[in-house]
């Protein structure tokens, strides 16, 4: 009896403290949304909305995964021969097809032809 009695006790315990902790999580992030933003006017409002959506196409275009391409860089003649280099680049695209950016890589391909 005095087994059931203590677990009966240690799941109310468990139970309220669970309860407790639940709903001031939910006050906390009223008072946060309250405390960052009390007043604030809809100018204000509006360059909020434009900050986060700006930080939204930032990590949009960094989850995006990029394509590789040689890009010919320079052409020289080194003792009868032309040497031809091409680079890497990461070439980030949208979902219409328009290149967003292009990071060169420390990749590079040398073409040697005869002259």
């Amino acid at each position: 009896m005095k087994k059931l009695m203590t677990f009966i006790g240690l799941c109310v315990i468990f139970g309220s403290v669970i309860y407790l902790d639940s709903s001031t999580n939910l006050l906390l992030d009223d008072f946060r949304t309250s405390v960052l933003y009390p007043y604030a006017p809809e100018d204000v409002k509006a360059e909020i909305t434009e900050e986060v959506d700006a930080q939204v196409r930032d990590t949009e275009a960094n989850s995006l995964i990029p394509t590789l391409q040689l890009i010919f860089e320079n052409e020289e003649e080194i003792e009868g021969y032309i040497v031809e280099t091409y680079r890497e680049y990461e070439i980030y695209k949208d979902e219409k097809g328009n290149k967003i950016k292009q990071v060169p890589t420390s990749h590079f391909e040398y073409i040697r032809y005869k002259k």
